[in-house]
C-alpha cells in the first residue's frame, strides 16, 4: 500500500460491447484507433494513461541493468500473493499508479503488487476500473528473457471496490504488452484482437497486426515439463499423447516454453497450440481474465481445465486458478482429458513459482 500513499488522488478503501467492427488499417496509431472504433472519450483517456505507463515501463526494462534494477528489493519484500517482489516490480507499479491516478476517467485500480482494490478519492460513480500486473515475468529480468504488462478495463456503475472484481466477460478493453526485441501491445475491445508495435520516434504504438486470428489447432505446447510427475493423471496422459503424435491431429507436438506468461501466450496467439499453468498459481483478475479476453476475441479459447475462464467469478483480488489458453481445438481436446484423471493440479508440493 505504500506505493499509493505518496500518489495524489488515491484513497485506500479496502458493459458496454460494440457490435460494429470498424476496419482497422496497418499503420494506424493507437490514438487514432480508439477514435475510429467509436470508443467513448473516457475509454480513450484510460487507454492513453495505460499507454503512458507502457511506454515508461518499456524504457525502465531496457535500462534495468544500467539503473541497478535487476535484483530484489532491499527488504526482500513479497506481494499479496506471496511472490518475491523485484525492484523493477515496484518501479513499474509506481509508474502505472501515477499514470492512472492522473486520469480523471479512472475511479479505481487493482494491481498484483497491492493488497486490495484501491478506489480514487472522490471517485466518479461512472468511470473505469483498471486491473493490471505491472511486470509479468520479472523473475526472469536478469536473464534478459521477455517480460510484459497485462491489463484489463471495466466500466463501473459505482465506486465500490467490487466493481474491479467483475466477470472477465464484462471487460471493455484488455491487453498485454510484450517487452522483447520490440515492444508489442496486443489488445482487444471485444470485437477482434490487434497488435501494435511501439515506434519510439513517434512516441506511439502503431498497428502492425490487424485482426489477429489464432489457428484452430497448433503443433506445440507450453508448460514446465519438469513437474510432469506432480501432475494429475489426465494431464500426464494428454501431454504424453500429443508428444507422441497420438492426439487428435496425429502430429507430434513440440515444447515451446519460455516461463514468461506474456511471451508464451504471444507465441500461441500467432502460431497456435496451447500454453498452460495447470496449478492454481496465476491470478484470475490480473492475468487470467485479460489474457482469456484477448485470446477468445482472436478466435482461440481459454479454460480453467473444466470451463471458460471468463465465466469464473472472482472471490478476492488475488484469486488464483489453473489456466489453459490457445487454439480452440487444442483446448477442447485438453478438457476431454479431465475425465481421464483430471488436468488441474490443485496442490502445490512446494514450488516457489
Amino acid at each position: 500500500m505504500e506505493a499509493f500513499l505518496c500518489q495524489p488522488g488515491w484513497l485506500d478503501v479496502g458493459c458496454d460491447r460494440r457490435s460494429v467492427v470498424v476496419c482497422a488499417r496497418a499503420g494506424t496509431s493507437l490514438r487514432s484507433f480508439g477514435a475510429e472504433r467509436g470508443w467513448s472519450i473516457g475509454l480513450r483517456e484510460v487507454c492513453g494513461a495505460v499507454k503512458e505507463g507502457l511506454y515508461q515501463t518499456s524504457n525502465k526494462v531496457r535500462r534495468a541493468g544500467l539503473d541497478a534494477l535487476l535484483g530484489g528489493t532491499a527488504d526482500d519484500k513479497t506481494n499479496a500473493s506471496g511472490d518475491s517482489v523485484k525492484a523493477l516490480d515496484v518501479v513499474a507499479n509506481d509508474v502505472f499508479v501515477d499514470a492512472l491516478g492522473r486520469c480523471e476517467s479512472v475511479n479505481m485500480i487493482a494491481s498484483e503488487e497491492e493488497d486490495d482494490v484501491v478506489v480514487k478519492e472522490d471517485a466518479p460513480e461512472d468511470g473505469y476500473a483498471v486491473v493490471f500486473d505491472p511486470l509479468d515475468g520479472s523473475s526472469n529480468i536478469a536473464a534478459c528473457i521477455p517480460t510484459g504488462t497485462i491489463f484489463g478495463v471495466y466500466k463501473t456503475t459505482g465506486s465500490r471496490p467490487d466493481q474491479a472484481l467483475q466477470l472477465g466477460s464484462n471487460l471493455v478493453l484488455a491487453g498485454y504488452c510484450l517487452y522483447s526485441a520490440a515492444t508489442i501491445l496486443v489488445l482487444s475491445d471485444g470485437s477482434g484482437t490487434f497488435a501494435f508495435t511501439l515506434d519510439s520516434e513517434r512516441g506511439d504504438f502503431v498497428l502492425t497486426h490487424p485482426n489477429i486470428k489464432v489457428p484452430q489447432s497448433g503443433s506445440s505446447y507450453s508448460v514446465n515439463d519438469g513437474r510432469f510427475h506432480d501432475w494429475p493423471t489426465g494431464l500426464q496422459r494428454y501431454i504424453t499423447d500429443i508428444k507422441n503424435g497420438q492426439g487428435r491431429t496425429g502430429t507430434k507436438y513440440d515444447t515451446k516454453y519460455i516461463c514468461s506468461l506474456v511471451a508464451d501466450v504471444h507465441y500461441v496467439l500467432f502460431r497456435g497450440g496451447i500454453a498452460m499453468n495447470p496449478r492454481a498459481h496465476l491470478r484470475l483478475v490480473y492475468e487470467g481474465n485479460p489474457i482469456a479476453f484477448i485470446v477468445e476475441n482472436a478466435g482461440g479459447a481459454a479454460s480453467t481445465g473444466v470451463g471458460r475462464i471468463l465465466e469464473v467469478e472472482p472471490t478476492k483480488p488475488h484469486h488464483r486458478l489453473p489456466i489453459f489458453v490457445g487454439s480452440r481445438l487444442d483446448i477442447e481436446e485438453l478438457e476431454s482429458y479431465d475425465d481421464k484423471g483430471g488436468v488441474r493440479q490443485m496442490h502445490n508440493p512446494g514450488y516457489k513459482y
